[in-house]
């Protein structure tokens, strides 16, 4: 299973085409029979997606099966589990890249959709940056923190509904919150793809941020120069994760933060669970967004 798509509710899609193309990298795809306006990171239809709306928050958490029988079996378990799935209409089953889905509601309404493997596009990937490739394939589009009341509540619907596994779980200082505790959970060889965050209170959006991953840390870098160009706020200035993660915080249009990213550790079958204390080694210097005006 893989991370395979994210998509948002953006209010100013014009901004964030912008983000994506000029500044993250990613390449535009056909706008979607959905409405939605997709992007790409591979040779996949898309990775990334836009729907035009007053959210600015996720709006879809694209869980995609590694094959059929994947999907038919975790269908299966969703069901004994009494989960509630309603399915993708052909067209946006076919705008998400794929042949069928569900849809449904994980805990605090976080908005997951299942679908089956994703198809390649039918367009060569012409990246708009040649060579700053990015890591995906089987291990998906990287990851996305979320902001929820009890992590364990939706860490146990996550391991429970589509078998996510445990690599770490953390406690401590992060962005000014002194005590975030987090779980980091894995589907793939990807140290984590999903990572439920309970910071003390319900913050206005789900989604805290969500992580791109580059093969090289000069693609980091060279991101990283286009943020500061763009005139993009910086939240975390360069550093290394306790993951192992080199990479850098920068704000959305819709006010929570995109990762860019190299170098994170892959899990195994041998992985040994064990908690954080600290959540990065060195760097990711926290400037505070300023207040809106």
């Amino acid at each position: 299973m893989e991370l395979g798509y994210i998509g948002f509710e953006v209010a100013d899609v014009e901004a964030w085409s912008r983000l994506c193309t000029d500044v993250i990298g990613l390449m535009p795809a056909a706008e979607n029979t959905d409405g939605s306006i997709g992007f790409r990171m591979d040779e996949r239809a898309q990775r990334l997606f836009l729907r035009q709306g007053g959210a600015d928050d996720v709006c879809a958490l694209g869980l995609c099966a590694e094959s059929i029988d994947e999907y038919t079996t975790t269908l299966a378990r969703l069901a004994a589990n009494h989960v509630d799935t309603e399915t993708l209409s052909a067209a946006v089953a076919s705008a998400r890249g794929a042949e069928r889905g569900v849809r449904l509601s994980g805990p605090y309404d976080v908005p997951i959709e299942f679908t089956t493997p994703l198809r390649p596009a039918d367009v060569p990937y012409a990246p708009p940056y040649p060579g700053e490739d990015w890591l995906t394939g089987n291990l998906g589009v990287g990851h996305v923190l979320l902001l929820v009341p009890d992590k364990e509540v939706m860490s146990r619907f996550l391991c429970d509904s589509f078998g996510f596994r445990y690599s770490n779980t953390g406690k401590g200082p992060w962005n000014g919150v002194e005590a975030a505790e987090v779980d980091f959970l894995n589907c793939n060889a990807r140290h984590h793809s999903l990572a439920p965050t309970t910071v003390g209170e319900r913050l206005p959006k789900l989604v805290g941020h969500f992580m791109l991953e580059r093969k090289s840390v000069d693609a980091v870098g060279l991101t990283y120069d286009r943020a500061r160009k763009a005139g993009l706020h910086v939240t975390n200035e360069l550093g290394r994760h306790t993951d192992g993660a080199l990479s850098f915080y920068a704000q959305t249009p819709s006010g929570f933060d995109f990762e860019v990213g190299a170098e994170s550790i892959l899990v195994d079958d041998d992985w040994q669970v064990f908690e954080l204390t600290s959540y990065s080694n060195w760097g990711h210097a926290f400037h505070p967004a300023p207040p809106p005006t």
